[in-house]
Order: structure tokens, then C-alpha cells, then sequence
């Protein structure tokens, strides 16, 4: 086995290496949390400022979350809230990836959904029907869990946050996984 080992990481030191860079790419990609902002509220220092700055560049923003919770449309209102210029067309939430993903996989059914609202949304906004969602109520024994018949439309299953996870939708979604049609 023979591996070449490249550097991957140069100190940018000087105004000129910065602009040098900057020069040579046409995306940058921010994550949300953590980077731009803490919790609901808190803003890190100087980010808003420096989101407009590389906006007047010219550059593309992509603005990324592994929040299954949020939809596109609430992550643009998250950020207006901190008072960050933000468009949906640059959002791009775990949520928004799962919908496109099974649309780009031709898959147009039932999905078996264990996720928040803005999963939902997504993923409905795709021209799919969402099936899970919410709580589900623990009634009967296991053995009525087991036996419960399930959706024969359903062929796929997303499982992100969950505010309503049970040990029931767990086992659903594995009947549904298990279900060759699935």
C-alpha cells in the first residue's frame, strides 16, 4: 500500500494569503450551531457581520445543520430572528437532505417518518406522505405491538429527533425496515 500524503491545512498569515483564497473558491459552507450562534439567542461575535461580508464578495452561502427539527423556512427564521440576512435557497438542514435525497432516488410513497415537524415539512413539500409523526400512545401488551398491522405503502423510514420516541415507534419502524416492500 502506498499513500501520498499531501498537506491539507496552510496558516493563512497575511491579508494577501486571505485574499488568495477567497479569490479561488465560490461556496463557502457555515454550520449553524456552535459557529454563528448558541442556543436560541446567543450570537457568536461577529458573525452576522461576517456572513454580509463574504455575501459582498460575491460569494455563495450554504448555511448547514444536522437539526432534523427545522425546516428550510425555520432556519430563515431563526436567522432573522438573530438579525442575519438569510434566504431558504441557502439552508440546508438534515431535514431538507432526507427529502431530497429520497426525491432524487425517485422514491414518491409513504414514508414512516420518526422526526420533528420540519422533517415533515420537507419531506411532504417533496410530494411524499408522512405516516409516525407525533405521539403514539402505548396501548395493549407487546405481543398486540407485534401484531399490529402494518401500512402495506410504506417503503421508506427517516428517523431524525424525535420528540415522541417509544419503544412502539421504534419497533415500528423496524417491522417497516424489516418488510421486504420497505
Amino acid at each position: 500500500l502506498n499513500l501520498t500524503i499531501k498537506k491539507m491545512a496552510v496558516k493563512l498569515e497575511t491579508a494577501e494569503q486571505w485574499r488568495s483564497l477567497f479569490d479561488s473558491i465560490n461556496t463557502v459552507l457555515f454550520d449553524c450551531q456552535g459557529v454563528l450562534f448558541l442556543g436560541s439567542s446567543d450570537v457568536i461575535p461577529q458573525a452576522g457581520q461576517t456572513i454580509d461580508y463574504i455575501r459582498a464578495l460575491g460569494k455563495r452561502l450554504c448555511f448547514v445543520t444536522n437539526s432534523s427539527i427545522h425546516s428550510r423556512s425555520d432556519c430563515v427564521d431563526k436567522f432573522q430572528s438573530l438579525n442575519f440576512t438569510a434566504y431558504k435557497d441557502e439552508m440546508y438542514p438534515c431535514s431538507y437532505a432526507a427529502a431530497h435525497y429520497l426525491k432524487k432516488m425517485g422514491y414518491a410513497g409513504k414514508v414512516y417518518l420518526m422526526s420533528g415537524s420540519g422533517t415533515q415539512y420537507e419531506i411532504e413539500a417533496m410530494g411524499m406522505k408522512c405516516i409516525g409523526v407525533g405521539p403514539a400512545p402505548l396501548e395493549g401488551n407487546l405481543e398486540d405491538w407485534m401484531n399490529e398491522p402494518l401500512e402495506s405503502d410504506v417503503g421508506a423510514v427517516v428517523i431524525g429527533a424525535d420528540y415522541h420516541i417509544s419503544y412502539l415507534k421504534i419497533m415500528r419502524a423496524v417491522s417497516y425496515l424489516n418488510d421486504p416492500a420497505c
